[in-house]
């Protein structure tokens, strides 16, 4: 009695199946890559000098986190993007005030670069204080953020769970209580609030003589 090979079918089939996962593997291109926020710089900041610094000297997409001793309060601070990267700037939850009379951030995009600027995790609150004749003083527009554009490639600027409390655009001729936009900014909110912001003129929570 003659004994049968069992199976042989079934390891056939079993390896041509390993030999098209390697033939797959090796066609795969090899410049596969994620998402470039994945492999993002990552820095910490302590002062509102070394944060300006982070911003304008980027040489690559960069996570910036404020770290446990920036200061919860100060004057406006000037940002300029000179560069074409991403910068995220984490506040990792903290509420951020102002000192005097100026608004939280100053964002300068003149320089025709097309880098973007992204918040997250911060509260911008109140930015007002009181003159000699007892009346609020608040900066003349944007009170919580403005950007400014003299060129005609703008910034991408997104506010990613921010919260605006309190904030507001001076008297007179001022707009945008929480946020200021000059021209070519393409700007997005997400999870984002803006509760008692106040403007004289256009836009309590948002002025803008851009797309947004």
């Amino acid at each position: 009695m003659k004994n049968k090979l069992v199976g042989h079918g079934g390891a056939a089939r079993l390896f041509k199946g390993l030999l098209a996962i390697v033939l797959v593997l090796g066609v795969m291109p090899a410049n596969l890559s994620l998402p470039a926020q994945a492999f993002a710089a990552t820095t910490t900041v302590e002062t509102t000098a070394e944060l300006q610094t982070a911003v304008s000297g980027a040489t690559e997409d960069t996570v910036i986190t404020l770290g446990d001793s920036y200061p919860l309060t100060s004057g406006t601070v000037a940002l300029t993007v000179n560069h074409d990267y991403n910068v995220t700037i984490d506040g990792g939850g903290k509420t951020l005030g102002i000192t005097g009379t100026g608004r939280h951030f100053t964002i300068d995009s003149s320089g025709g670069h097309a880098g973007s600027v992204t918040f997250e995790n911060i509260t911008f609150q109140g930015n007002g204080t009181l003159g000699a004749d007892g009346r609020p003083v608040y900066t003349a527009f944007g009170g919580g953020v403005a950007v400014t554009d003299n060129k005609d490639v703008g910034i991408d600027l997104t506010f990613d769970n921010v919260v605006f409390n309190d904030n507001r655009a001076g008297q007179g001729s001022s707009h945008g209580g929480a946020v200021y936009l000059s021209r070519n900014i393409n700007a997005t909110f997400r999870n984002s609030s803006f509760n008692r912001n106040a403007s004289p003129e256009n836009g309590g929570a948002i002025a803008t003589i851009a797309m947004v």
